[in-house]
């Protein structure tokens, strides 16, 4: 016995040793999921409550939903067009495999990925890799790589690679793979990330009818000059110019605004100059039109869909979001109406409200880049805690500095409306400005009252 116990005693720390190894290399393939940026790892959880189911076949995306019945799952908490739909179980938790089976979805049709979270931002990585190669390296240099994952297909567009695996699980090995051997500027999953629109929760006193008497509609007028016509809204308009109107549910203060009528009388704006508007939707409006009665938006596109008009999604009042912040850039000086700050510019509608992906988010700034636009209105965001993704970071900057033919295109966005809500001017929570407000060659814009205070929910930094 004295010989058979070191031996045992040997055997016993062996395997030992094996399982503490085992458990460890589980618990790192658990805890680092995580993508590049040119900051380093951005650390990613697995939420096993939620999912994202990948369409094989983007043509017969809406035929396979309505046969599956998605629309009417209380678990399908979003259908894009992009070909993909998100689940969201709730207090449940299921592995994929038992997903799928839940959902009836085959695997002819379908393959479905986790979702996770960063920050508490839910993300949902789809099954494609984005790369940007560093210049001087080919795709080629990279197939000792790529020949290791069963790629689906491969295509190339403003020089990013975008390569669709059929593993949909294999993106972030795939993509840090290509990123670590140092030839790409970024490497990572295409993801969807739901963004919000920069729309405030009204207080009460805000949602009271505007009371103007015509005595002081006339005196608004005469500020703006004699021969404009009367625009019935515009005395609504403290933010053009504040000569203290009443009934804006605050005391007004005098020339709380950005001096619009000073500005008309050097210029409104000319038809040379193009304002794109990405927003939630966009359709042709009476005070939308020039003096020959065109419209005013010069194109409309949904950046998802190649045959996409722009148009809303859905019918109801956030879907109005792109059309107001269109007429508050470019509406017509008449008698309808609001007045626009520059109504003789012509206008870009872009939809970037369908569900869509990171993918074709940047796509559409780095539309903007190659179609001389001088100014891109961004009046959304990401949740507050999203990380930068380097595709859409590296496609805004693009158009910042190259845009409007080697100028470079003006891009305004929302600083964010995550601050407390509340009365204007009550004492909000101090929020850091949103992504990708938060880049540094963009202008993020915050929101004050007509009483010359910061709003109670915008966010103002750092």
């Amino acid at each position: 016995m004295s010989r058979k116990l070191p031996y045992l005693q040997l055997l016993f720390v062996v395997a030992f040793l094996c399982v503490a190894t085992v458990n460890q290399l589980l618990a790192q393939d658990v805890q680092e999921t995580f993508y590049y940026t040119n900051k380093g790892k951005v650390m990613l959880s697995k939420d096993n409550k939620t999912f994202i189911l990948l369409s094989k076949n983007k043509q017969n995306f809406q035929k396979n939903i309505r046969q599956n019945r998605f629309s009417g799952n209380s678990h399908v908490s979003e259908i894009s067009n992009g070909g993909f739909a998100v689940i969201d179980l709730g207090k449940d938790a299921m592995t994929e495999k038992e997903m799928m089976a839940d959902l009836g979805a085959n695997t002819t049709d379908w393959k479905i990925n986790s979702g996770f979270r960063v920050n508490n931002v839910p993300i949902y990585p789809t099954d494609v890799v984005l790369v940007k190669l560093r210049s001087g390296f080919q795709m080629n240099e990279l197939q000792p790589i790529l020949k290791r994952y069963a790629i689906e297909s491969q295509e190339v567009k403003h020089d990013i690679y975008r390569i669709k695996l059929e593993d949909a699980s294999k993106v972030f090995e795939l993509s840090n793979k290509i990123y670590e051997t140092g030839a790409a500027v970024y490497s990572h999953p295409n993801f969807y990330i739901k963004m919000v629109i920069a729309v405030p929760e009204e207080s009460a006193s805000r949602k009271e009818e505007f009371a103007f008497s015509k005595e002081r509609s006339k005196k608004l007028m005469q500020m703006a000059g004699n021969d404009v016509p009367e625009d019935p809204l515009y005395p609504r308009q403290f933010q053009l110019n504040n000569i203290g109107q009443e009934g804006l549910g605050f005391a007004s203060v005098e020339d709380t605004d950005c001096d619009a009528p000073e500005a008309w009388m050097i210029t409104k704006g000319n038809p040379d100059i193009r304002v794109a508007v990405l927003d939630i939707g966009f359709e042709d409006h009476e005070d939308l039109v020039n003096d020959q009665g065109n419209s005013k938006f010069v194109t409309r596109f949904t950046a998802s869909d190649a045959s996409g008009d722009g148009s809303p999604v859905e019918n109801n009042v956030a879907s109005a979001h792109g059309m107001s912040c269109s007429g508050i850039i470019a509406s017509s000086h008449n008698d309808i109406g609001v007045r626009g700050i520059a109504p003789d510019v012509q206008l870009v509608g872009i939809n970037i409200f369908d569900r869509q992906s990171i993918e074709a988010t940047a796509d559409a700034f780095l539309w903007i880049r190659d179609n001389n636009i001088a100014v891109a209105n961004n009046s959304w965001g990401f949740p507050l805690g999203t990380e930068n993704i380097p595709m859409l970071d590296n496609a805004i900057q693009e158009a910042a500095l190259n845009g409007r033919n080697g100028k470079g295109t003006l891009l305004v966005f929302s600083s964010g409306n995550d601050a407390n809500q509340g009365g204007n001017g009550s004492a909000g929570t101090t929020q850091p400005v949103v992504y990708p407000a938060s880049l540094p060659f963009v202008m993020a814009v915050g929101a004050i009252g007509n009483d010359r205070r910061l709003s109670s929910y915008s966010n103002s930094g750092p």
